[in-house]
């Protein structure tokens, strides 16, 4: 009969899952190859307990309806409920709700993640809610300090910083900054950054490279085809005009047109001698 392992070596193996839940992001844009189905169902249990991956539960590819993790615990999923007082990780299918205070991996999530620090899912139906927030291909709701979609997202990201590395569909809303490759429908930020918006941007300074839609901004960083309105608007073929007036009254004028995009910029400043 093998004698356990110390208890140190398994806590310091939770601690290296969820390091290595850090590391899971550039895997979050690669979808996962068919695989042929199980010749049998993956085993399921009801109740499943863990102190740290493998120091009780013998099996971590079981799925189980409810899971307790009292520190960290790894399998293949979980039907309705998973807690960990630091770490939940499953490597197959999850629903329901997961919780952590530190960190959540799932592969495929259908539900809630909620965590104090990292929840990773590589394809998600729901809810993300944690301070750092990723997600392949997504579908639902991402709150937190910082969310990323490495593929598709379709709903809403509500962070300080908001990033959809490719094809967003719905609401970005972020204190700082939203960055999306391709958008549809609208960021409202600060700082708003997408190389295509189908929609709108709303915020201090707005940058895309091709817009179908509408940009509300101080700064708008545009194209000359683009709608655009803000204090001042800046594209690849600028035109600027000077205009010098004076009026019978002796009000003297000076004035600058700024063309950045179908709309002018005009400036002007006067003086009576």
């Amino acid at each position: 009969m093998k004698t356990p392992k110390p208890i140190a070596r398994r806590f310091l193996s939770a601690l290296l899952i969820c390091a290595t839940l850090l590391s899971i992001t550039p895997d979050l844009h690669a979808h996962q190859p068919n695989r042929e189905p199980p010749a049998e169902p993956l085993p399921t249990s009801i109740f499943g307990f863990e102190i740290l991956p493998g120091l009780i539960r013998p099996n971590p590819n079981h799925r189980f309806l409810f899971s307790l993790n009292l520190l960290a615990g790894k399998s293949n999923g979980s039907y309705i409920l998973e807690i960990g007082s630091l770490a939940n990780f499953a490597s197959g299918q999850s629903s329901g709700l997961q919780i952590a205070g530190l960190a959540n991996y799932t592969n495929t999530m259908t539900g809630l993640q909620i965590a104090g620090l990292l929840n990773v899912s590589r394809k998600l139906h729901g809810a993300q809610i944690g301070f750092i927030n990723m997600a392949g291909d997504a579908i639902g709701l991402q709150i937190g300090g910082h969310n990323l979609a490495a593929n598709s997202f379709t709903g809403l990201q509500l962070s300080a910083a908001n990033t959809a590395e490719k094809t967003f569909i719905g609401l970005q809303l972020a204190g700082f900054v939203n960055e999306a490759h391709q958008a549809y429908g609208t960021q409202i930020a600060p700082v708003n950054v997408s190389d295509t918006i189908n929609g709108l941007q709303l915020g201090l300074i707005n940058r895309a490279k091709t817009i179908n839609g509408l940009q509300l901004a101080l700064i708008n960083l545009t194209t000359p085809t683009a709608t655009s309105i803000g204090l001042i608007n800046i594209s690849d073929q600028n035109t600027f005009d000077l205009e010098l007036t004076a009026s019978d009254d002796g009000l003297l004028t000076f004035g600058l047109r700024h063309q950045a995009t179908a709309l002018y910029n005009t400036y002007f400043l006067g003086t009576r001698p």
